[in-house]
């Protein structure tokens, strides 16, 4: 096995210490289907050596990696490692499934298959082959496995792997960054171990409590939010418009009054996009090497009584990791009679959940306008938007 690879890179911190398997270190987690032969482990080792599961049936035999919270790898290339035992050359793998998860193993996609094919692992002792995942099956995930979805060539199920690696990229982990931030201490529990180069910190209300709650606005403590802790730099100096500092992109879909960095602005205003084109929608980019998961979020909508019935009554948060078109999935919707949404008055402001199947790690967010106001306009007019839950930065290293 090569030293290019993400495990390599897990197993050394980032190149800065001795190697580690990084799955004994406790920095991933590597289960297989039966014990059998071996250990776990062995997939992320660097010698070769003799582990396999044990199936004699026609049944599923799998290995897999789980990173850890926070950690989102997106592979393009991955190399399988049979054993160091020419005598068992014979169970290599033909028919397999590289497959990826972002859901905790709920729910699996294909990142790569392959189906009877008995020259792809050569047969040889410490036989390696490294395989190409398409473009357009490649997606970012959080855990992975080897699937045996078919027998060796001499007609057993049992799954040989002494070595797996990846290589790709860690999504929104360039080689350099320049939004990197200094984060506090972890506050909460997510399942351990982190990946070293991943920090990831609660931002309040990081808890289940269901919205909406249109309390009024002292009581919506928009300094627990992920918009002030960029704009105080973790809170570390005084605040500033992360927008307008260039710590983070707001953008929107059409320009009439105010500008776009409202948005994830502190003070009220009367800022909205054209009713034209439609849909109106108002979008935060939070840079190169910054994921949030977001549990709850707060909108704000116009400053003075005069635009009140331009408050918003359909939408929807949306999150993306790339913001391409047919990226973006929902976090959360509010229908078009959802009249008390946001509270008839000046400066209204109210926060909403984010259902805990719906949240999901992204970079990019937008609030989509998906019905008119109550004067029926589709002028998308908010004076704020402030998000809570985990915030997950990726430090600044090379694969």
């Amino acid at each position: 096995m090569d030293e290019r690879g993400l495990f390599y890179y897990i197993g050394t911190q980032g190149g800065t210490q001795p190697w580690q398997n990084p799955a004994e270190a406790g920095w991933v987690t590597a289960t297989r289907s039966t014990v059998w032969v071996g250990k776990a482990s062995d997939a992320l080792g660097r010698q070769a050596c003799l582990s396999f599961t044990n199936s004699d049936e026609p049944a599923l035999s799998w290995w897999r990696v789980d990173l850890g919270a926070g950690l989102l790898f997106k592979p393009a290339r991955y190399t399988l490692r049979h054993s160091n035992d020419v005598n068992y050359a014979e169970f290599r793998l033909q028919s397999w499934r590289l497959e990826g998860s972002e859901d905790g193993g709920v729910s699996w996609r294909t990142l790569d298959e392959h189906t009877n094919e008995p020259n792809a692992i050569p047969a040889c002792s410490d036989a390696m082959a490294t395989f190409a995942v398409a473009p357009e099956r490649a997606f970012p995930a959080l855990h992975f496995r080897v699937l045996m979805t078919g027998p060796s060539p001499n007609g057993y199920h049992r799954l040989f792997l002494s070595g797996f690696e990846m290589y790709g990229e860690i999504v929104q982990h360039p080689a350099t960054s320049s939004s990197s931030i200094s984060l506090l201490p972890c506050l909460h529990s997510f399942p351990t171990p982190f990946f070293p180069m991943v920090q990831t910190t609660l931002l309040a209300g990081g808890d289940d409590s269901n919205g909406p709650s249109a309390t009024p606005p002292d009581q919506h403590n928009l300094e627990e939010g992920l918009f002030h802790y960029i704009g105080t730099q973790g809170r570390t100096q005084p605040w500033r418009n992360p927008a307008e500092a260039g710590w983070v992109t707001a953008t929107r879909s059409s320009e009439q009054a105010g500008k776009a960095s409202d948005l994830t602005g502190r003070q009220p205003c009367d800022s909205f996009t054209n009713s034209d084109p439609a849909p109106s929608w108002w979008q935060v980019d939070l840079g190169a090497g910054r994921l949030f998961t977001p549990t709850r979020y707060i909108l704000r909508s116009c400053s003075t009584p005069d635009y009140v019935g331009f408050r918003p009554q359909s939408w929807r948060l949306e999150g993306s990791l790339d913001g391409a078109d047919g990226s973006w999935r929902t976090l959360d919707e509010r229908p078009s009679d959802d009249q008390t949404a946001l509270p008839e008055c000046p400066d209204a402001m109210a926060t909403f959940a984010v259902a805990r199947e719906r949240a999901f790690p992204a970079r990019r967010f937008r609030v989509l306008m998906t019905g008119p106001t109550f004067n029926g306009c589709q002028n998308l007019v908010l004076g704020g938007l402030e998000m809570c839950g985990y915030l997950i930065v990726c430090r600044p290293a090379a694969l």
